[in-house]
C-alpha cells in the first residue's frame, strides 16, 4: 500500500522537472553566438547536401 504513493511521486517530479527545463529552454533568447553557429551549421549542411547532388549529377550513369 504504501509502496504506490513513494514510487509514484518521483515520476511526477521528474515530469514536472522536465516540463519546466523544456518551457525555460524555449524561453531562452538566442544570444549572437548561438545564432551565428547555428547559421554556421545549416549553411554548412546545405553546402553539403548541394555537393552531394553535384557529385550525384557529375556520376556517369550506365
Amino acid at each position: 500500500m504504501f509502496g504506490k504513493p513513494i514510487v509514484m511521486r518521483p515520476a511526477t517530479e521528474n515530469y514536472r522537472r522536465a516540463g519546466s527545463s523544456i518551457s525555460k529552454w524555449r524561453s531562452l533568447h538566442m544570444t549572437k553566438e548561438t545564432q551565428k553557429a547555428l547559421a554556421i551549421i545549416i549553411a554548412s549542411l546545405g553546402v553539403l547536401v548541394i555537393l552531394l547532388l553535384w557529385a550525384n549529377h557529375l556520376r556517369p550513369h550506365p
